[in-house]
């Protein structure tokens, strides 16, 4: 919600209510898998801070890396899907391009930590591979366990 907007007035009359951070992530989720299947090319999503932070917002979700926090949900969705049928216990592998690394892990390993809570996982490891592709991983199922 911008000062001096429409959206700010109706805020201030508590008519409208800011999406939260985590709402937020879902909406542009969604939004950025039907545009890029359009193949719109999103260049930029949030706010862009300016040296006096994010200036003119007064609410809802403003964050520095907002586009870095959707990817990384996009990437645990994708992950989610690759791993499917993984046995409880396993080691895993998930090698990446090195400019994936960040949204592969997920903010403060959230993506890792997610996955090894719901899929049982022994271990989840992220390496990186400087031949694959930006946005493709590839999975690998150790036979041991830890």
């Amino acid at each position: 919600v911008l000062d001096g907007s429409a959206l700010r007035e109706l805020h201030a009359r508590r008519r409208y209510t800011a999406l939260s951070l985590a709402e937020a992530l879902t909406v542009c989720h969604a939004q950025l898998d039907v545009l890029e299947a359009a193949g719109v090319d999103v260049v930029r999503v949030g706010l862009q801070p300016g040296p006096d932070g994010f200036g003119r917002a007064v609410a809802g979700p403003a964050h520095p890396g907002f586009r870095e926090l959707v990817e990384a949900r996009r990437t645990l969705d994708r992950l989610r899907a690759m791993l499917v049928g993984t046995p409880r216990g396993a080691v895993v592998t998930v090698t990446c391009a090195p400019a994936d690394q960040t949204r592969t892990r997920g903010a403060l390993h959230a993506n890792v930590r997610t996955l090894r809570a719901e899929l049982g996982l022994a271990a989840l490891q992220v390496a990186e591979d400087p031949a694959l592709a930006r946005g493709t991983w590839r999975i690998h199922v150790h036979e041991e366990t830890a």
